[in-house]
């Protein structure tokens, strides 16, 4: 996570402060397909997911497990309840990089909660 926690919900120009390892890892690889743009005036596209389902989905991941349980009339037992979390089917993703590809800006860079 290139963000640190927050109860609000984040947005793309809030400031980065990454939490861990991993997070500084997305961090430094935003920051070099900025450079790499810049440095040899290519148009860069970032498009950070979270969330994304479909066809192949790992069978212990949420949907897939909220699919199985629908079919065998069984109950999913969640974590917390509280928690709030947006899903975005796979088709949906690429009809979306399809369209970013076509845009006329030159830097774009999207968090897709």
């Amino acid at each position: 996570m290139i963000y640190d926690h927050s109860d609000e919900p984040l947005k793309e120009r809030d400031p980065f402060r990454p939490i861990n390892l991993r997070g500084m890892m997305k961090l430094h690889e935003r920051n070099l397909l900025e450079y790499y743009g810049r440095q040899y005036l290519v148009p860069v596209r970032l498009l950070r997911v979270f969330r994304a389902y479909g066809p192949y989905d790992h069978k212990d991941r949420l949907i897939s497990k909220l699919f199985k349980s629908i079919e065998s009339d069984e109950t999913v037992r969640l974590s917390d309840a509280a928690i709030k979390r947006d899903f975005t089917y796979v088709d949906d993703l690429s009809r979306l990089a399809h369209k970013l590809l076509q845009l006329e800006q030159s830097d774009l860079f999207f968090e897709l909660n």
